[in-house]
């Protein structure tokens, strides 16, 4: 039963999901790679001991520096580049 129920925030359960036969548009497409490569950047952000504290001074309380990272490389493309802009870039 485990796999096959979800229970939903309002306590109803109801049977998963199955993303198997969505069909994205190509926006969405575009737009689920550009998420899937800022987590593979937060992740190099993290694992960096030199850009990681940049990140994390540019984030705001209770957000860390991976989730400044993929916001970043989502809406800053000049960070895609050199992640090192940071220190000058302003965030949302």
């Amino acid at each position: 039963m485990g796999d096959q129920l979800v229970c939903q925030i309002n306590g109803i359960l109801r049977t998963r999901p199955d993303p198997s036969k969505l069909q994205w548009t190509d926006s969405q497409r575009q737009h689920r790679s550009l998420f899937r490569e800022a987590k593979q950047f937060a992740r190099a952000i993290e694992a960096d001991p030199e850009l990681k504290p940049m990140y994390k001074a540019k984030a705001k309380r209770g957000i860390g520096a991976y989730q400044v990272a993929i916001s970043a490389y989502m809406h800053h493309p000049e960070i895609r580049k050199n992640p090192a802009l940071i220190s000058i870039t302003q965030l949302k």
